[in-house]
């Protein structure tokens, strides 16, 4: 809040102050940033556009090495079988065969869920059968989750207490081996813990290795977890959770395989097992030339399953949790941008990827996305494309993921150079501004309070305003300078008045009164003729004065009516100074005028009033015997009308003021009275021509000239 100081100590209410609002202003500032920021956002999309680009060709390139890839193809064969297929996920390390799933942790949820079957007669409580797989280059690891009441868990085993039962379950593992043959292995849940595998059909394969597993029971059932070796299992296998009773009755409950309507000795020893998919370590060793840093690729075939993906590749940095104006700045950037909604799949561990793009891949075409990174505040460029055979038919997608690492660095390194500049031009000019503002209006203010003690109580005018700065607050205090001047003038001519009045209407009231009293006491009637003559003669130069007094008013308020119209100048002027000369036979006027005719738009009437003005001073202060001139000059597109005297010169610092109104330097006493409005008269009707009227002292011939400038248009003068 801001007050404004008045005289007598008042203040008024003022909302802002002048450096409120320059400071006001320094707030457009911010517009730096949001245009940096703007500038950001179109980088951004611009290196996007053209990174997408690359990577795609990039991705195209690598999916050429791919092209009738004969995992793929295989794959795609085995997954035409009618039964679900078993994925194995990849691992870095073995797993510790304890029958607890605490080393399972990173694949929880990606277990596949089987229910019992809708013909089961027996009914032993079971609920569902969920089974994981996964594999290193050594073992296929198993872990199955039976889930069941807890009143019926104990039923499972064959041994409690060490008293065998009537009935137990089991879990029956079949397989293909390379001598394609089915190989089956069941595990009966004797009681908790390990357990061997028992071959049914006593197949006997030269360097097979014994099967062991461990049952654990839990709070929704139990668990069994063993493992296989690789080289025993050939890309086919199956479970069944099986219910024993007394006399060898086997009832299976839950089974990984649909029941087969066709019987089984009639079936291909494929069509009765599940087909097992392996997410194969795609190696980038070969790719070395081809795969850029920071990227993640995916082998899927043409059923969506994962069948190849490269290992150790990471595609999120840290985060830095500093606080800093760049992480400020990246977290208002996430919020206000396009941020995309759709997660990447990276680090998952999914068996099979189901999204749009990979669809529209199956159909020969590739797809760009950007993805969110669930793992850090980055994107993820997601880049399908397909993998054909030789025939070019599609038989696999390559999916290609790359963080936008190098885009964050470049764009941050932009914005940190922007943010720099943006805060170091934004106090430089707000400083900058607050000190201009400050000095500003401490000149105002001083000025101001200058204003205020200019005029005393008394009426005297101090003039103490004049400032030397050349600029518009220096132009300001000169003008009042020179308002005061005036003022100090026109106050001064005041004073002086009621002298010049007192002398000049106190001569024609002499003559008045001493008629009529010379009147009343003559007794010639020639005398009171005489005298009845002088007051008459009194009277006229009473009433003369008093016209003059009132004639400038009078032009200031007719000047505005007057009608201006064409007027042949040369003519109109040379009419004129023969009326003049006539009238002053014992002065000597001298018209001089190259041009022939000039014709423009003025008031005859003005016009002949300031001739008549500048004449009548001109004889006043003419030197005798000498000749009263006047001029007619033509200048770019101006007028110039000179009239010349020789005589005394006027005073320099009286060359203006001499047009003021009320002002007059007469020394020597006229006939007439001069109250000093004859050349304000004269300025006012050459300002309504849209002329201009000036003093000037000539020093080569001694004499004064009075410039008449007008404005016209040289197509009107010959």
């Amino acid at each position: 809040m801001a007050f404004t100081k008045k005289n007598k100590g008042k203040h008024t209410f003022r909302l802002i102050g002048l450096r409120g609002k320059l400071l006001l202003v320094t707030l457009l500032l911010f517009i730096l940033p949001l245009g940096g920021f703007n500038y950001l956002h179109k980088l951004e999309l611009f290196l996007k556009n053209n990174h997408s680009e690359s990577v795609l060709d990039v991705a195209n390139i690598l999916a050429s090495v791919f092209r009738d890839n004969a995992s793929l193809i295989s794959l795609n064969r085995r997954l035409q079988s009618a039964h679900t297929p078993i994925y194995c996920h990849s691992l870095k390390t073995g797993k510790i065969i304890d029958g607890f799933s605490d080393d399972w942790f990173t694949l929880q949820n990606k277990q596949q869920n089987f229910l019992p079957a809708f013909n089961t007669q027996v009914n032993p409580g079971h609920k569902n059968l969920s089974l994981l797989c996964a594999n290193d280059a050594q073992y296929y690891y198993f872990l199955i989750s039976i889930k069941k009441p807890m009143n019926k868990i104990l039923n499972s085993f064959g041994t409690i207490d060490f008293k065998q039962k009537k009935s137990f379950d089991s879990i029956s593992f079949q397989y293909l081996n390379y001598y394609h043959q089915i190989q089956e292995y069941r595990f009966n849940m004797h009681s908790p813990g390990w357990v061997n595998g028992h071959s049914n059909n006593a197949l006997a394969v030269a360097g097979q290795k014994l099967i062991r597993g461990e049952w654990q029971t839990n709070k929704q059932g139990f668990t069994f977890e063993f493992k296989v070796p690789v080289s025993q299992i050939n890309h086919y296998m199956a479970f069944k959770l099986q219910h024993s009773k007394t006399g060898n009755e086997i009832q299976t409950t839950i089974a990984t395989i649909a029941t087969a309507a066709p019987p089984i000795e009639l079936l291909k020893a494929t069509d009765q097992l599940n087909p097992v998919v392996l997410t194969e370590p795609l190696s980038i060793l070969r790719l070395k030339q081809l795969v850029p840093k920071n990227t993640r690729l995916w082998l899927l075939n043409k059923q969506q399953y994962v069948s190849a993906q490269t290992v150790n590749q990471s595609l999120s940095q840290p985060s830095n949790n500093n606080f800093s104006l760049l992480a400020l700045y990246r977290r208002f950037y996430l919020i206000v941008m396009d941020y995309p909604e759709q997660q990447s799949f990276y680090g998952s561990n999914h068996a099979k990827i189901d999204s749009p793009a990979i669809q529209l891949t199956l159909e020969g075409k590739s797809s760009i996305e950007w993805l969110d990174n669930p793992h850090s505040d980055q994107m993820i460029l997601s880049i399908t494309v397909p993998v054909y055979d030789n025939d070019n038919h599609v038989i696999g997608t390559l999916v290609l993921e790359q963080s936008n690492n190098t885009l964050l660095a470049l764009q941050d390194n932009t914005f940190e150079q922007i943010l720099l500049l943006s805060i170091v031009l934004f106090f430089t000019i707000a400083l900058t501004l607050l000190f201009f503002s400050t000095r500003l209006l401490k000149r105002i203010i001083n000025l101001r309070d200058d204003t205020n003690i200019a005029l005393s109580n008394d009426g005297k005018i101090s003039n103490q305003l004049f400032r030397n700065d050349n600029d518009e607050i220096g132009d300001l205090a000169r003008s009042f300078s020179t308002l005061l001047a005036r003022i100090d003038q026109n106050n001064q001519y005041l004073r002086t008045l009621s002298g010049k009045l007192s002398h000049e209407l106190r001569t024609p009231l002499t003559i008045i009164k001493s008629s009529l009293e010379n009147i009343e006491t003559s007794a010639k009637a020639d005398d009171k003729q005489k005298y009845v003559q002088r007051a008459h003669e009194g009277c006229i130069r009473l009433n003369n004065l008093l016209n003059r007094m009132s004639e400038a008013s009078r032009l200031e308020q007719s000047i505005d009516s007057m009608d201006k119209e064409p007027i042949e100048l040369v003519a109109f002027l040379s009419h004129y100074f023969a009326s003049i000369q006539a009238a002053h036979e014992d002065i000597k006027f001298m018209f001089n005028s190259p041009i022939n005719s000039l014709t423009i738009e003025i008031s005859p009437e003005l016009m002949a009033q300031l001739f008549d003005k500048l004449i009548s001073n001109a004889i006043s202060f003419h030197q005798e015997g000498t000749p009263i001139k006047l001029s007619m000059t033509i200048e770019d597109e101006f007028l110039l009308i000179e009239l010349n005297n020789q005589g005394k010169f006027i005073d320099k610092d009286k060359l203006n003021s001499i047009f003021s109104s009320l002002t007059s330097y007469r020394t020597k006493k006229a006939q007439d009275a001069h109250l000093g409005i004859g050349l304000y008269i004269a300025r006012l009707i050459s300002q309504f021509h849209n002329g201009k009227l000036e003093a000037l002292n000539n020093e080569h011939n001694q004499s004064v000239s009075f410039i008449l400038t007008i404005p016209i248009r040289l197509p009107k003068f010959t």
